[in-house]
C-alpha cells in the first residue's frame, strides 16, 4: 500500500512559531493472507516468588487456521525482537528471559 499526504494538509507542531510538517510518501506491505490476530498472549509468568526476573516468560498461542510468521515482530516493553519463526497453526511459542533457566524450571517444556 502507498500513502501520501493530501495538498496543504496543515499538519504542524505546537511551537510558539509552528513548524509545518514536511510530509513524504510511504509504503508498506500487508499480506491480506495472515491473521494477525491469530496470536494471542496465552499466558504470562511475570514477577516470580524467587524475585528472579530470569525466570519470567511469555507463552504465544496461535489460534489460527493458518501458520503465522513472527520475522520482525515485537514484544513492546521488552525489548524482545522475534526472528526468523514461525506459530504452526494451533502451536504455542514460549518467550523466554533465560532459556536455560526456563528449561530447568519447566523440563517437560
Amino acid at each position: 500500500m502507498q500513502f501520501t499526504w493530501a495538498v496543504n494538509h496543515g499538519i504542524h507542531d505546537f511551537a510558539s512559531t509552528p513548524n509545518p510538517f514536511v510530509a513524504v510518501g510511504w509504503s508498506y506491505t500487508l499480506n491480506p493472507s495472515v491473521d494477525e490476530s491469530a496470536i494471542v498472549i496465552n499466558e504470562i509468568y511475570y514477577h516470580p516468588p524467587s524475585e528472579n526476573s530470569a525466570e519470567e516468560w511469555v507463552e504465544l498461542y496461535n489460534k489460527g487456521a493458518a501458520a503465522v510468521d513472527l520475522t520482525d515482530w515485537h514484544l513492546h516493553g521488552t525489548g524482545f525482537d522475534f526472528p526468523n519463526v514461525t506459530i504452526p497453526a494451533g502451536g504455542y511459542l514460549v518467550v523466554a528471559a533465560d532459556v536455560p533457566d526456563f528449561r530447568r524450571q519447566t523440563p517437560l517444556a
